[in-house]
């Protein structure tokens, strides 16, 4: 018998460039994450990610992918080449400390044969406070990405909550990413806050941003209302005034999300139609609106916004965030009637895990939800939907039989009637 080591091993012919790169983006890639807008979760069966309800599932592969990323560049030199603009597709600032390596990185890209590796970068993830000596690195280094597409502010650590980011970081975003920015992206919890002057600079510069996220942008109040011709997603404080007889300021505007805290009596949802400063809590908006999003806060009764949401015109999409006990509690059930123009109606959880009493609570409010117009309930949040799937199977069955006489569908995050497909749920028997 011959020793195995003497072996000659076979001399495979070398793949080309073009399917290594093939093969590292599919290992590498993260579905949603280079998105300029935010997608309608009724316009397609599986939205890429919370995208701005919930994103931690997102940042967490995005992070994943980062990981391997950097992996891959460290195998050989020619892994190297061809994985490195990949690595620096998008960038990831967990640490203070990483913006002197990585503002060192870009800058000396520059001066290399291969070409400038800020060039490659389409989206930038700010998760820490630089602090008052970093902060110039950070504008340093947004002056060199012009291709900057999405741009993500999540910092959540540093004790500076309330901080305002700072005004040379705004100035670099509208002087050298205004014309690729789609995408502006701020966690309402993150420690850094844009000034509201900055933010309309920055969207003067950037008149091809669709997606404005972040309940704390203060953009659309006064002293002057907002002009943008390519906005098609805001989310915004409130109360917002919109004039009716005014020119069209957002005429793209498609989507509007608001954060509801019910600070006096119910009847402070009331629309202010003639342009005047609202008691609202919600306002009166353009007429081409196809989604609104509610995230709603401990003491908001349904019934009295739902009249209001009501006086929005022909609104068909939406969707109430952070649903929880207290939105079942009896002040809300039985007595929650859609807008009649709602044709799809979504739920998002607050809870990725939940208990039994919790979910039967849920099914008699929507047994006991109405609407002339409805015809789809989507449950949105994937873990509450694997939770209310796996743990609780015996009374998703039984919550779907007491909706037996509802005219609506009710679907999962992917847009699948509850049951097909999962014979396990004996929805047939």
């Amino acid at each position: 018998m011959s020793a195995k080591w003497n072996i000659k091993p076979p001399n495979l012919p070398a793949l080309p460039h073009e399917v290594w790169l093939d093969i590292f983006r599919l290992a590498t890639a993260v579905p949603g994450i280079f998105d300029g807008d935010v997608e309608d979760p009724f316009d397609s069966p599986a939205p890429a990610g919370g995208i701005f309800i919930d994103t931690r599932a997102e940042l967490r592969a995005l992070r994943t992918a980062l990981v391997t990323k950097r992996y891959l560049v460290r195998v050989c030199a020619r892994w190297r080449a061809l994985a490195r603009p990949l690595l620096y597709e998008a960038l990831w600032v967990g640490r203070p400390h990483v913006l002197v390596s990585l503002a060192g990185a870009l800058r000396a890209s520059e001066e290399l044969a291969g070409g400038a590796l800020g060039w490659h970068v389409r989206r930038l993830d700010i998760a820490c406070v630089p602090g008052a000596e970093r902060e110039h690195l950070l504008a340093d280094i947004v002056r060199r990405l012009p291709r900057l597409r999405v741009l993500c502010v999540s910092a959540r650590r540093g004790g500076a909550h309330g901080r305002a980011m700072p005004a040379p970081v705004m100035a670099a975003l509208g002087a050298t990413c205004g014309g690729a920015l789609r995408k502006v992206w701020w966690d309402d919890d993150a420690d850094l806050q844009p000034a509201a002057p900055d933010v309309r600079a920055l969207l003067h510069a950037a008149p091809g941003v669709r997606a404005l996220v972040g309940v704390r942008l203060k953009v659309l109040e006064e002293p002057a209302p907002l002009v943008h011709r390519g906005l098609r997603f805001a989310a915004v404080p409130l109360p917002l005034r919109y004039n009716p007889q005014e020119p069209a300021r957002l005429p793209a505007l498609r989507q509007v999300f608001f954060d509801i805290v019910l600070n006096g009596p119910v009847d402070a949802y009331v629309v202010d139609w003639d342009g005047h400063r609202a008691r609202s809590a919600v306002p009166a908006p353009p007429p081409a609106l196809t989604t609104v999003y509610v995230r709603l806060h401990i003491g908001v009764v349904l019934q009295p916004l739902m009249a209001s949401l009501g006086l929005l015109p022909d609104v068909p999409h939406l969707v109430l965030v952070g649903v929880g006990a207290i939105t079942f509690s009896d002040a809300n059930v039985p007595a929650v009637r859609l807008p009649p123009s709602v044709t799809h109606f979504g739920v998002h959880l607050a809870r990725d895990q939940a208990s039994n009493r919790y979910y039967r609570r849920l099914f008699a409010f929507l047994a006991a939800l109405a609407g002339p117009a409805l015809r789809v309930v989507r449950l949105l949040n994937a873990r509450a939907v694997e939770d209310l799937t796996v743990r609780h199977a015996a009374r998703l069955r039984e919550g779907i039989r007491t909706l037996a006489s509802q005219p609506f569908r009710l679907e999962d995050h992917r847009g699948r009637a509850f049951g097909d497909d999962e014979p396990s749920l004996g929805l047939a028997e």
